[in-house]
């Protein structure tokens, strides 16, 4: 279980917080989805999740065995180790799609990168195809599931997606959400 109590973060610069107050739990097996104007704080709260940003008040708890940690007592690199992140904009290098999917687990065999491929309604991509620099072979909607397909490979028990369906077509949307809905079964996304 992650709990968010009361967190808020202010910008250098910026009059009002941005979040402001944010209480939330999430369980296993659940989707939360936080919906809010753009500057609203939707990718600072990712942030704090992430640890890469403290937040001014507030504090965020990890719940398992039968306590509860402060996220700022947790080891990062442990901490991060649960977690798989999927970016706004995934980051995609030069290389096969295996390669770039391999990211979240460079020890995964062919078979499994396939299979999360596959999940990601990437049936049809040939997983050796070189993708380009950032992806440019490929469209958006196929970066963003290469992304999630790298996500799906890491079988984390948290998922961090920074809005998974801004800027993708119909279809490609509608797989980023089946793979959502198929993530939740055995995380919290």
């Amino acid at each position: 279980e992650v709990r968010i109590a009361g967190v808020v973060v202010t910008h250098p610069g910026r009059p009002t917080p941005a979040p402001a107050a944010t209480d939330l739990t999430a369980t296993l097996g659940e989707i939360v989805v936080i919906t809010g104007p753009s500057g609203a704080g939707k990718t600072t709260l990712l942030s704090v999740l992430l640890g890469a940003r403290r937040p001014d008040s507030g504090m965020v708890t990890i719940s398992g065995g039968g306590r509860d940690v402060p996220l700022s007592d947790l080891d990062l690199t442990a901490w991060r180790a649960q977690l798989a992140w999927v970016d706004q904009t995934p980051y995609l290098f030069d290389g096969t799609v295996a390669d770039n999917v391999r990211l979240s687990r460079p020890d995964a065999d062919d078979a499994a990168v396939r299979g999360a491929l596959d999940h990601c309604g990437l049936a049809s991509t040939d997983a050796g195809a070189q993708v380009g620099a950032a992806g440019s072979s490929l469209s958006a909607g196929e970066r963003r599931r290469v992304a999630m397909a790298r996500a799906v490979l890491r079988d984390a028990p948290l998922v961090l997606l920074d809005e998974p369906t801004a800027g993708l077509d119909t279809a490609s949307e509608r797989e980023v959400l089946r793979t959502v809905q198929a993530l939740a079964a055995r995380c919290i996304v």
